[in-house]
């Protein structure tokens, strides 16, 4: 028997499975029974920001700095936070980044 509520994704459930029915998934149609996926509904609103460099709205997003040489600070990745798609990639290109 499986309590889905008390779930932690610690993946032991498909590792001791003996049938190895059991199998771990980050598609959520998959990972939800059909019947209730339609009754699931999350009511939040994503607030767009206005970009710090031009003024844009925008969606708030942090840059990926894994691989990023040299490595950002975390004063540079809130700063790359509050830009736009287009004055994030015009920051990254004069701080001679690859995108």
């Amino acid at each position: 028997m499986l309590w889905h509520n008390t779930c932690v994704f610690c993946g032991l459930c498909e590792h001791y499975c003996p049938t190895d029915a059991i199998h771990q998934t980050d598609d959520w149609h998959m990972a939800h029974a059909t019947k209730d996926q339609y009754g699931m509904v999350i009511r939040e609103l994503i607030p767009y920001l206005s970009c710090s460099a031009c003024g844009t709205k925008a969606l708030a997003s942090a840059p990926n700095p894994v691989g990023v040489e040299p490595p950002f600070t975390a004063e540079e990745i809130e700063i790359q936070r509050k830009l736009c798609p287009a004055c994030r990639k015009k920051a990254l290109a004069e701080r001679g980044v690859p995108k």
